[in-house]
């Protein structure tokens, strides 16, 4: 008879996106294993401990899992790359680097591991290295679309607007309702200097992912440079900062070189835009309240 972990393991091991009935099996496994000593608990079965912190974003308590796993089982190849995956995440560079390489050390041929060190060398501004490490998947394997999509992030965080929607086309084609997709085409869109596109995205994104604070934002960032849409910027802009007030000045702190920069230049190019146009023209109303709040929060950041 197969046991709950000999049927999740595999999956989580594939990256497949569990179902409804996997997703019940599995939080029906990681209560069993917790029920389990942890003196008497598996390599698997920490690695499944692990994988679970990790869906509930408790990085520290993924690495503890992580650590017991590989100590349970030292060629354990998925539980260093995972390891190494959260140690990206958490911005612990040389620990990362270490663990990605053990993978590959173990299995040169082991795709995820070589996927998370183009990651880890993107967080770290090797774009040159990175994109070689994508090639080297996608030579042998055309239709990586995690690759692909780490390209089109590469070209974006490059300023290559153009290369990066071309790479997000490609993987949207085969990937149509993933709205992260969406959401990373749509910023593309955005500093292309193309706004409807990025509306599109934007709006597509929200259908599929849900609505949050920052996909609030960046629709007012699209309606915002678009003409005769200070109404729809101002409503989104507004609603998005009053759900999280201290939103660019937190992304100022987290944002990658270059990225925060040309935020804060799309949104002065906004405000110019609106300052340019004669109060006699329709939505004079809700144009002072955009200029009014977009003030504030710039301000607020060139106050730090």
């Amino acid at each position: 008879m197969i046991s709950d972990i000999d049927r999740i393991l595999p999956l989580i091991l594939q990256e497949k996106r569990l179902n409804q009935r996997a997703q019940k099996q599995f939080l029906k496994l990681v209560k069993h294993i917790e029920k389990v000593k942890a003196d008497d608990r598996s390599a698997e079965e920490w690695y499944v401990l692990g994988y679970a912190y990790e869906a509930q974003n408790n990085d520290i308590k993924a690495v503890e899992a992580y650590t017991e796993s590989i100590r349970s089982d030292p060629d354990f190849e998925a539980a260093y790359k995972n390891r190494g995956s959260v140690f990206t995440r958490m911005k612990q560079f040389e620990d990362a680097e270490f663990d990605l390489e053990h993978a590959l050390d173990l299995d040169p041929e082991f795709t995820p591991a070589k996927f998370q060190l183009a990651v880890l060398q993107t967080q770290k501004y090797e774009y040159d290295d990175a994109m070689l490490t994508l090639d080297e998947i996608l030579e042998k394997q055309p239709d990586h679309l995690q690759s692909l999509a780490q390209k089109g992030t590469i070209f974006d965080k490059q300023g290559k607007y153009k290369e990066a929607i071309a790479a997000f086309d490609k993987v949207i084609e085969q990937e149509e309702n993933d709205g992260n997709l969406f959401s990373q085409r749509a910023i593309s869109k955005v500093f292309n200097n193309d706004p409807d596109g990025a509306l599109e995205d934007f709006q597509k994104s929200q259908r599929l992912e849900g609505n949050n604070y920052i996909t609030t934002f960046n629709l007012g960032l699209a309606y915002g440079l678009m003409q005769d849409k200070s109404k729809q910027a101002y409503q989104n802009f507004e609603k998005a900062f009053r759900k999280q007030p201290t939103l660019l000045v937190t992304y100022q702190k987290e944002a990658q070189e270059g990225e925060f920069t040309r935020l804060i230049d799309k949104l002065n190019q906004i405000l110019t835009n609106l300052k340019n146009i004669d109060d006699d023209q329709p939505g004079k109303f809700y144009r002072e309240e955009l200029i009014d709040l977009l003030t504030r929060k710039l301000n607020e950041v060139s106050d730090q």
